[in-house]
This record gives structure tokens, C-alpha cells and sequence, in this order.
């Protein structure tokens, strides 16, 4: 499990606890520029974030086949929070 960033800092506690209380308080499937520009952080850190936060299984990264099934474009960062009621695709 990835703890740290790249550059072998730890992420800290209260960008992660933005990250998670903006992605709850906006219930719905997020772009990862939209949650950079809330926490204040570059898109490269705060994917390298994004990915912790996904190995402590906290969001989910929509795969291409899930963003198509709900209308989005294939290409997207789109991140959703694990078990939100809000995100469900019909295979």
C-alpha cells in the first residue's frame, strides 16, 4: 500500500480529510481538476493522493467502461467515493 508521494513525503492528514469531506459533501461522481482546486494542490499531487487514498480504499478511479456507461467521456479523471450510493452502473 502506497503511504507516501513519490517523492517519498508523506501527504498530509488534512489535504486527505478535505479530499474525502468535499467528495461526501458533493455526492456524486468528481473530476480530479475539481478536487485540486478544492484541496489547493497541483493535479499531480493531488492524483498521487488520490491514488493513496484508492489503495486505503476510500474512492474508486471510474474506469473507461464505467465513465461511458454514465455518460461521460471515456478519457476522463473521474473519482468517486467507494460504497456512494450514487454511483451505480448497469453492466
Amino acid at each position: 500500500m502506497s503511504v507516501n508521494f513519490r517523492d517519498g513525503r508523506r501527504p498530509p492528514q488534512k489535504a486527505l480529510e478535505i479530499i474525502v469531506g468535499y467528495m461526501t459533501r458533493v455526492a456524486h461522481p468528481v473530476y480530479l481538476g475539481y478536487v485540486s482546486l478544492e484541496v489547493g494542490y497541483s493535479l499531480a499531487r493531488t492524483e498521487e493522493m488520490m491514488t493513496i487514498l484508492e489503495d486505503q480504499g476510500v474512492v474508486h478511479k471510474m474506469t473507461p467502461e464505467e465513465l461511458k456507461a454514465v455518460g461521460y467521456r471515456d478519457i476522463a479523471n473521474i473519482y468517486v467515493l467507494k460504497g456512494a450510493k450514487q454511483f451505480k452502473v448497469n453492466p
